[in-house]
């Protein structure tokens, strides 16, 4: 019996979500150990799950954490390790090509030196980072957007700060200050939106809720309507509305916040 319970135990764990996805467009799968399945808006991420993106198309992931991770067109992008408990807590991830972007979040500052994005070239270690990179070319590049990021390589290891870039290619590597390029497929500038709309979605969330007691209330007139003004992206909002549905917390206009009326 002990040993049935056991095994329960550990194969909840293997199968427990680490995030969900928050957004996707275009045509994008998700390959898991069990087979392979369509990236659709609130669809749960487990541990291992690989995200390969189609031309044209982007998905945006939210990490228990908050860690925010979008992945641009004709990407591959994997979770290969999640943990999030405070100290403890820890991030490994793997570009295998194509463009990403990670903002991080609590375990950006819980432990920080645990959490890494490899790619073929290269191992990113972050300080309180928001960057992106384009991998699995000839040639990767990795820009820092905030804080810095430590980018180990064969052969050496830098410190890229704010508004500069690292490209690693058959020639060496090459640092400069970022420029107007935003990512190959545009997906840097289109994820700074997104990102915003699901960090913007957590801090709603986290002023909205009133915990009295056994229940919770959101006071909120309509949370999706919330998001939707914030972000413009309406099923982001959709997919926070259904999940709360589902914990039963009861939304109430009458209790709305001065900061949303």
């Amino acid at each position: 019996m002990k040993k049935l319970l056991l095994l329960v135990f550990v194969a909840s764990g293997l199968l427990a979500d680490i995030g969900t996805i928050m957004a996707v467009k275009g045509d994008a799968k998700v390959l898991r150990e069990r087979g392979e399945v369509q990236a659709v808006g609130g669809l749960a991420l487990l541990k291992g799950d690989n995200i390969i993106t189609q031309e044209r198309s982007r998905v945006q992931v939210m990490l228990k954490d908050e860690t925010v991770v979008t992945i641009g067109a004709k990407s591959k992008f994997s979770f290969d390790e999640y943990i999030f408990d405070g100290a403890n807590s820890k991030v490994a991830m793997s570009s295998s090509r194509g463009f990403f972007r990670s903002v991080t979040g609590r375990i950006g500052k819980l432990a920080p030196q645990r959490f890494k994005v490899k790619t073929a070239s290269a191992t990113i270690g972050i300080r309180g980072t928001d960057f992106w990179g384009v991998t699995g070319g000839e040639k990767e590049k990795f820009t820092c957007n905030r804080g810095k990021i430590i980018v180990s390589f064969d052969g050496g290891q830098r410190v890229v700060v704010a508004g500069r870039f690292l490209e690693i290619g058959p020639k060496g590597v090459k640092e400069g200050a970022q420029g107007k390029d935003k990512g190959d497929d545009g997906s840097n500038k289109k994820s700074n939106k997104l990102g915003r709309a699901s960090k913007g979605a957590a801090k709603i969330l986290a002023k909205a809720i009133k915990v009295d007691g056994a229940k919770m209330q959101i006071r909120v007139k309509n949370l999706s309507d919330v998001v939707k003004g914030v972000t413009g992206q309406a099923n982001i909002g959709d997919i926070i509305q259904k999940k709360i549905d589902g914990l039963g917390i009861n939304i109430t206009p009458s209790n709305r916040p001065k900061d949303y009326q």
